[in-house]
């Protein structure tokens, strides 16, 4: 566990950039979009606090929502409660294959 976590406030960007995904791909995985962040203070915390807090203790934890993709996009795009299933599929394929 880190001692001394870094905390970091800015305004966050998602960039499309061909060169900079390019770079920042994994050997297996292209890279999509990136995540640029204008940092407007950072510090490190005290590693105590964070262990004090049981941040990570199964009681402090939520239960997982499920989202329905197929009912977002759907929903977003005016489409038929049809293909709600057929995009889900989709997506719970994409989580096995290529992420």
């Amino acid at each position: 566990m880190c001692r001394y976590p870094l905390r970091v406030h800015g305004i966050p960007e998602l960039i499309h950039d061909p060169e900079l995904n390019k770079a920042l791909s994994s050997q297996s995985q292209q890279s999509l979009l990136v995540t640029r962040v204008a940092v407007t203070s950072s510090y490190f915390h005290c590693g105590k606090a964070l262990i004090r807090s049981g941040a990570w203790s199964q009681d402090a934890q939520q239960a997982p929502i499920k989202v329905s993709f197929g009912a977002e996009i759907a929903n977003n795009q005016g489409l038929s409660g049809d293909i709600i299933a057929d995009i889900d599929a989709g997506v719970a394929q994409r989580y096995r294959t290529d992420i």
